[in-house]
C-alpha cells in the first residue's frame, strides 16, 4: 500500500438546507485545510502565483480552490441564514456564530496574505465574545449540587465539532495587531474559566 492518504473531496455547496449540513460540509474544509496548512506551514503563506517551481504552484492552486470553495459556502450560507434566521432559538443563532467564525478563520488559513485579513480577525474576536457571553447567559447557575450529579445535557454533533477555540488560535497566531490578538487570548482564557 502506498504512504498516500484517501481523503474525501470537498462537497459541493451550492445551497445550505440546515445548520447539521452547514456544520458537515465547514468541518471537513477545516479539516482539509488545517492539514494542508501543516504540511506546508512555511512555504504556505510565502507561494506566490508568479512561483515557478511544481510545488510552488501546486499549492497556489490550492489555496484558490479553497477559497473559491469559501466563498461558495459563504453565499450558500448567507442565503440560508436570511431565510432561517427569524426562526431561529438562541442555540441555533450560537451556532450560525460559531461557524461563521470558523468560516473566517478558514478563509485567513486559506489566504496568501495575513495583512488583508484584519477585519476579519477583529470579527472572529466579536462573534467567539457573543458566543462566550451567550454561554454564560444561556446557562443557569451552577450550585454545589450540580458539581455533584451527571450532567443531563444533551450535547449534539453541531455543538461538539466547530467551536470558538480554533478561530482565536487562528487570531492568536496570524494577528499583527496587538489590540485584537490580546483580545482573543483573554477570550480564550474565559472560554476555560
Amino acid at each position: 500500500m502506498s504512504g498516500t492518504r484517501r481523503q474525501l473531496p470537498m462537497p459541493n455547496v451550492t445551497r445550505i438546507t440546515s445548520l447539521t449540513q452547514a456544520h458537515a460540509t465547514l468541518q471537513h474544509c477545516w479539516v482539509k485545510l488545517s492539514s494542508f496548512v501543516q504540511d506546508y506551514p512555511a512555504s504556505a503563506s510565502s507561494v506566490s502565483s508568479s512561483s515557478s517551481s511544481s510545488e510552488g504552484v501546486t499549492i497556489f492552486a490550492e489555496r484558490q480552490r479553497f477559497q473559491s470553495w469559501l466563498e461558495q459556502w459563504e453565499v450558500a450560507f448567507t442565503e440560508f441564514l436570511t431565510n432561517a434566521m427569524a426562526a431561529m432559538n438562541s442555540d441555533n443563532i450560537t451556532q450560525s456564530r460559531i461557524m461563521k467564525a470558523n468560516h473566517l478563520a478558514c478563509t485567513i488559513l486559506a489566504s496568501d496574505n495575513d495583512t488583508t485579513a484584519e477585519r476579519d480577525f477583529n470579527a472572529i474576536v466579536e462573534l467567539a465574545a457573543a458566543v462566550l457571553r451567550s454561554r454564560t447567559t444561556d446557562s443557569p447557575p451552577k450550585s454545589d449540587e450540580d458539581d455533584k450529579a451527571p450532567s443531563t445535557t444533551a450535547t449534539t454533533t453541531t455543538t461538539t465539532a466547530l467551536d470558538v477555540l480554533d478561530p482565536l488560535m487562528v487570531v492568536i497566531s496570524r494577528c499583527n495587531v496587538d489590540v485584537v490578538r490580546t483580545r482573543a487570548a483573554e477570550l480564550l482564557r474565559a472560554r476555560h474559566r
